[in-house]
């Protein structure tokens, strides 16, 4: 063991074929520690060694050959060598009970986005099969490099069904920088086209919200439907982004959309959100917002929905009212109901809403 560091760090390419021969030792330790000499001696031939040792079913070895081939990267004329030896590791594999893939993607992200423009050129190598191409795209949204969002970006548009996770988790492994091309690349695509594109921004989360929020306002409706199931995936790190949009924007059409994704969303704590809502300018944010709460079920706006109920004269508006407050069930807007069954035009609402307390009136 001793020996094959002392040979590494003389640092000279005669003792290569020593170091090559001692992967192959029967002592797992021997053939590590070969591993992290040729580490030492910057040459094409221990570039070509190195791979033998990433296939090794020992990770102490896989790891002191993927630091190694590091090292011999750092030599701008071997850099392309080691990259191409690392691309070759993940596509071919390793024997069935060894995992080479993460050890090797930690290598070509540590030599950096040098690294892209070959492993692009590898995503188009059509004599690959699917697993084996399905290998890059992880790699590629690892090192975060737009360079490479284009042709991954195509690849979720076009590509096998078995293969478009890898590549939506490569788009958004690339995070905010993917947003922009993301949402462009949704101009003109129906619903099953796009639920790709619609995943990889539900997976950046919170970087994506402010663009999706804006581009829910846009004139294209497949781009507006798509912002909103993608606000609709990512969730709870909308919320607050999107009861902003709510309460502030003045463009109705956005106002109604980030209601809709609220109610979607549906958490506790929208409840403030949509009760706010309830004194929006615009009929139908009202209405929604009247909707929502009803679907949601929550007690603590029931005093608010019985105000506006008795205040308001849009008759659209008191017949969601009294549906909402019927689905909430809550027995303290019984007198009220029961008040609308004199309006003839509320009549047939309230008697719905009704119908849960049936044994209180």
């Amino acid at each position: 063991r001793c020996a094959a560091l002392a040979l590494g760090r003389l640092k000279q390419d005669w003792a290569i074929p020593s170091l090559g021969a001692a992967i192959s030792d029967n002592d797992a330790s021997v053939r590590q520690q070969a591993a992290w000499a040729l580490g030492f001696i910057p040459s094409r031939s221990a570039v070509n060694v190195l791979p033998r040792a990433l296939k090794s079913p020992y990770q102490g070895i896989r790891k002191a050959a993927a630091v190694s081939l590091v090292q011999q990267a750092a030599s701008p004329e071997l850099t392309e060598s080691v990259i191409v030896a690392l691309i070759n590791a993940i596509t071919s594999g390793g024997d069935d009970d060894v995992d080479i893939v993460p050890v090797t993607e930690w290598a070509l992200v540590q030599i950096g986005p040098v690294a892209t423009p070959l492993l692009i050129k590898e995503l188009n190598n059509r004599r690959l099969d699917p697993e084996q191409r399905s290998r890059i795209p992880r790699t590629l949204g690892t090192l975060g490099d737009e360079r490479a969002l284009p042709i991954l970006v195509d690849a979720i548009l076009d590509g096998r069904p078995d293969e478009i996770d890898g590549y939506v988790e490569a788009v958004a492994g690339v995070g905010a920088q993917a947003i922009p091309a993301l949402i462009d690349a949704l101009h003109g695509k129906d619903i099953s086209t796009s639920a790709g594109l619609v995943t990889a921004l539900g997976k950046i989360g919170a970087p994506a919200v402010k663009p999706l929020i804006e581009a829910i306002a846009g004139d294209l409706p497949e781009v507006r439907n798509a912002a909103v199931r993608a606000l609709e995936q990512i969730g709870s790190p909308a919320i607050e982004p999107l009861t902003h949009a709510l309460l502030f924007d003045n463009r109705y059409e956005v106002r109604r959309r980030a209601l809709e994704i609220l109610g979607q969303i549906g958490e506790e704590h929208v409840v403030s959100a949509l009760v706010a809502a309830l004194h929006d300018n615009d009929i139908g944010v009202r209405i929604n917002a009247v909707r929502h709460l009803g679907s949601l079920g929550a007690k603590q706006p029931v005093p608010k929905l019985i105000d506006l109920l008795q205040q308001s004269d849009q008759l659209s508006l008191r017949r969601v009212l009294i549906a909402s407050l019927g689905s909430i069930g809550d027995a303290s807007a019984i007198p009220t109901l029961i008040a609308c069954l004199d309006d003839p035009e509320l009549r047939s609402a309230a008697t719905n809403a009704l119908s849960p307390f049936a044994d209180q009136v």
